[in-house]
């Protein structure tokens, strides 16, 4: 009777173990499955002024002075270097969200470049004053989507 107990109590042992790998091994594959490939920040800089200028910095995503109720647009040219699809996530900083329009995602085929749009929209209420804050886009390999 007690080696039929410590058989019974070494295969629920056993399978206690098993489980807890196979669950292991999911929680890492999702884990690195699902972490951004890369992440880039592009700094932003605008200030809202009674007259306009330019700035044509290309490091920084720079708007210039912009004039109450009224809007520019500047472009970022992202590429994609890997051989598959991947998918690109925009976040903004919360201090300049409410001045951006821009896709929340998009994606970018193979070995292809993209042209991604952020329209600055300023209300005519806006404070005059310096704004400033980051763009971050997390790259990530596109999921396949079942058919």
């Amino acid at each position: 009777m007690a080696e039929k107990n410590k058989r019974k109590h070494n295969s629920r042992l056993f399978f206690v173990i098993i489980s807890i790998i196979l669950l292991l091994i999911i929680i890492f594959f999702f884990l690195f499955y699902f972490k951004p490939l890369e992440t880039r920040v592009i700094e932003v800089k605008f200030s809202v002024a009674d007259h306009p200028a330019f700035d044509l910095d290309s490091s920084k995503l720079v708007f210039g002075k912009v004039l109450p109720g009224s809007n520019a647009i500047r472009n970022i040219v992202l590429e994609n270097k890997y051989d598959f699809p991947i998918e690109v996530k925009v976040l903004a900083s919360k201090n300049i969200v409410q001045f951006l329009q821009a896709d929340s995602s998009f994606v970018i085929e193979a070995f292809n470049t993209a042209k991604f749009p952020v329209n600055l929209r300023i209300p005519n209420n806006a404070d005059f004053g310096d704004y400033s804050g980051k763009i971050l886009f997390e790259i990530r390999k596109k999921l396949v989507s079942p058919k």
